[in-house]
């Protein structure tokens, strides 16, 4: 979504209240694109996400990569929506 969109006020759930006088407007936006504060938005070597390929594929996530670790159960398997 362009930037623009977030300006106006179009990315925020339904059920925020931007008249609130605690309204956050940056944890709403973060809120409605489902990113989680120190889960996302980490390096990736030590990521969920990095985890998860290695365990998924068994592949190195990029091409320097020579490791074939196995990382451990799905990081993301209790994660709310």
């Amino acid at each position: 979504m362009p930037v623009h969109q977030i300006y106006q006020g179009n990315c925020f759930e339904q059920d925020a209240d931007s008249t609130a006088a605690d309204f956050d407007p940056l944890a709403e936006v973060l809120r409605y694109y489902h990113i989680s504060a120190g889960e996302d938005g980490h390096e990736f070597e030590d990521s969920p996400d990095r985890k998860n390929w290695l365990r998924w594929t068994g592949k190195p996530s990029h091409g320097g990569e020579e490791t074939r670790e196995i990382a451990p159960a799905d990081t993301h398997a209790n994660k709310t929506a």
